[in-house]
């Protein structure tokens, strides 16, 4: 009896000092219950960073519940605490309801909000409800922000005209700097240079689409070359700088589909077309990352006008010659996406147009170096469909291709195929599905669904020291200790914060027991491995992974 108790408790020692896998550590539990806050079909997530906080975007509840028409912006620090920015009612593929954040030199966040169909915005913000103004407000789109010296400079269209605009940051006074017809829209902005913008804009002289160069000033607005002169054109730009140049598409007059990938440095001389191709709308190329300068190229998702294949992976040089594919057009390598520097190559993400799995790319921006990874944890093969740059890792979500197809969160080392798995709370259902990955300082923030609390806003703290398995604890845990460990009939609980709850959770997720004490009783339950769950006063939540031998 005695050798057996011996071998248990070596057997649990064991377990518990091998290399755990971490743990997600809740930031925010938005709408405070097992609903979803952050819905993959609304595009929700992490969008930018103020300070010390990050800026999501979430949907909004009623008393009862359920979902609103409203999204929520708030900015949100570690410690989960938040304060809502602003809301919108207003959501298409053509412009989104929160987009175009730009830092200004005070620090503060400027942004625009589609508040509703009638009703845009440029915000400032401080990070807080009290210290968010609305700088313009107009009832037709504003599109784009740039700074040059102390102006913020942003497009507005209008049916009766329109406008380049300027925001004085010093007065925050709006002006209108220059005029143009409508006959077509009138795109985002891009600067070329620090004292230079580019954008596209109908001159109400010809109601010739044209591409722009301004220094902010009337006089100094002028145009370089005529870019459509057929049928209207209502598409964005979407307008992309790459060093010295700014590259853009513009749909092709008088057809139904594609465009042209156009380059310019800001001068008649510099500016020309390279290629026509097609691509998806704007907002796609900037909420899948389907575009991204590199090495002062220009790589992007396309389909060669009139091509029958889907889209593929191309680069740009600003050359005519020197736009061509890296990835010939196959039905196993399409929808490239998710492009992300890391370790001096571009990683993106594929689509099997046969099975319609993922699979991780990487280029060097060559036609023989861009090359298939095929990830696995164990002996299963991974379809990775979201991740970022962390460290000396890829951070991503990943389904398992040869089990279940569960979506979990792993680490790719950028060297070994083998990827670590990072499991989540207790409570997960094995299919947490991490998304919306977002670094801020040393935090990675996401979002992932776990039964208790739906799609909720989660972040990984501690070091990664093994290539294999992880061993981290969230924040919450490294402010309290459970002993001893292993246990045979209690538990306690020290931390130098004041503890709200404890709760005992078994392997499947399950609560067992709480209490408002700081000692939890074990009798009654069998020998294994359980977890138990602090909740700090202070609003954190960690889990202690303990065994329990008898």
């Amino acid at each position: 009896m005695i050798y057996s108790r011996f071998l248990s408790l070596c057997l649990f020692t064991f377990l518990l000092n091998a290399p755990l896998y971490s743990q997600f550590n809740l930031v925010k539990d938005f709408d405070g219950s097992t609903q979803s806050s952050f819905t993959p079909f609304h595009d929700n997530g992490i969008l930018y960073s103020i300070g010390t906080k990050i800026i999501v975007k979430y949907d909004s509840f009623n008393v009862d519940g359920q979902h609103t028409p409203i999204y929520s912006l708030a900015a949100v620090d570690a410690g989960g605490n938040n304060q809502r920015l602003a809301y919108s009612l207003f959501n298409t593929v053509d412009q989104a309801p929160f987009s175009d954040f730009k830092t200004l030199p005070n620090g503060k966040v400027a942004f625009i909000v589609v508040e509703s169909n009638i009703s845009f915005k440029v915000l400032i913000t401080d990070g807080t409800a009290a210290g968010t103004i609305a700088a313009y407000t107009a009832p037709s789109p504003i599109k784009g922000l740039e700074l040059i010296d102390n102006g913020l400079y942003f497009t507005h269209h209008d049916n009766t005209g329109h406008s380049l605009m300027k925001i004085d940051l010093t007065t925050l006074v709006a002006s209108e700097v220059a005029t143009f017809g409508t006959f077509h829209a009138i795109s985002d902005i891009s600067k070329v240079s620090n004292t230079a913008l580019v954008f596209l804009a109908p001159d109400p002289a010809d109601d010739k689409l044209k591409l722009y160069v301004s220094d902010g000033t009337a006089a100094g607005t002028t145009a370089l070359t005529v870019i459509n002169s057929g049928s209207a054109v209502v598409e964005d730009a979407f307008l992309n700088q790459v060093g010295n140049n700014v590259y853009f598409f513009s749909k092709l007059p008088d057809v139904t589909c594609c465009s042209a990938l156009w380059v310019t440095d800001g001068t008649v001389a510099g500016t020309q077309k390279l290629k026509e191709i097609n691509v998806l709308y704007s907002e796609q190329l900037i909420d899948q990352r389907m575009a991204i300068g590199w090495k002062n190229k220009f790589y992007f998702a396309g389909v060669e006008k009139d091509a029958t294949t889907d889209q593929t992976l191309w680069v740009s040089d600003g050359t005519v010659a020197g736009t061509s594919l890296l990835m010939p057009p196959s039905e196993e390598n399409i929808h490239p996406r998710h492009f992300t520097v890391f370790k001096d190559a571009l990683y993106f993400i594929t689509v099997n147009g046969k099975d319609y799995e993922n699979k991780l790319y990487k280029t060097d921006g060559t036609v023989a170096g861009t090359v298939p990874i095929e990830l696995k944890h164990s002996e299963y093969v991974l379809s990775p469909y979201s991740f970022v740059a962390y460290g000396d890792y890829l951070y991503m979500g990943a389904g398992d291709r040869n089990a279940s197809f569960v979506a979990e969160l792993y680490r790719y080392d950028g060297v070994h195929t083998q990827c670590d798995k990072l499991e989540g709370e207790p409570g997960a259902t094995g299919d947490s599905h991490p998304s919306s990955f977002f670094v801020h300082g040393s935090d990675l923030y996401f979002t992932a669904y776990l039964n208790a609390t739906g799609e909720e806003l989660y972040t990984i703290g501690g070091d990664f020291t093994s290539s294999v398995t992880t061993d981290t604890k969230s924040r919450a845990a490294n402010a309290f200790i459970v002993y001893p460990n292993p246990a045979t009939d209690q538990v306690s609980i020290k931390s130098s914060e004041k503890i709200k709850s404890l709760r005992l959770v078994n392997q499947f997720g399950n609560v067992l027991t709480e209490t408002t004490d700081s000692m939890l009783r074990l009798d009654g339950y069998s020998e294994g491995v359980y977890f138990i769950e602090v909740q700090l006063m202070n609003g954190e939540i960690g889990f202690q992974k303990i065994a329990l031998v008898k």
